[in-house]
C-alpha cells in the first residue's frame, strides 16, 4: 500500500475544523437565543398529566389490564 503522506497533525486540525467548531457555533447560538429571551424552558405539565397525545389528561391507572393478564 502507498503511504498517504497525511500528517497526523493536519488530520487532527481537519477533525477540529469539521466537527468541533460547528458544535461550538451551535452552542453559542443557543446561548445567545436563551440570553435574549427567544428560547425559554417549556412550562411544567399539570399534576395529573400522563403524557397521552390524544388530549385526555386522566390519572395513571397502573392496575389497568389486570383482567387480561390474571396476576393471581
Amino acid at each position: 500500500m502507498q503511504d498517504s503522506g497525511a500528517n497526523p497533525f493536519i488530520v487532527i486540525l481537519f477533525f477540529v475544523a469539521r466537527c468541533i467548531i460547528p458544535l461550538f457555533i451551535m452552542l453559542g447560538i443557543t446561548y445567545l437565543l436563551r440570553r435574549w429571551g427567544l428560547l425559554q424552558e417549556p412550562p411544567k405539565p399539570p399534576k395529573n398529566w400522563d403524557g397521552n397525545q390524544n388530549g385526555e389528561n386522566k390519572p395513571i391507572n397502573h392496575n389497568q389490564g389486570d383482567a387480561l393478564h390474571d396476576h393471581a
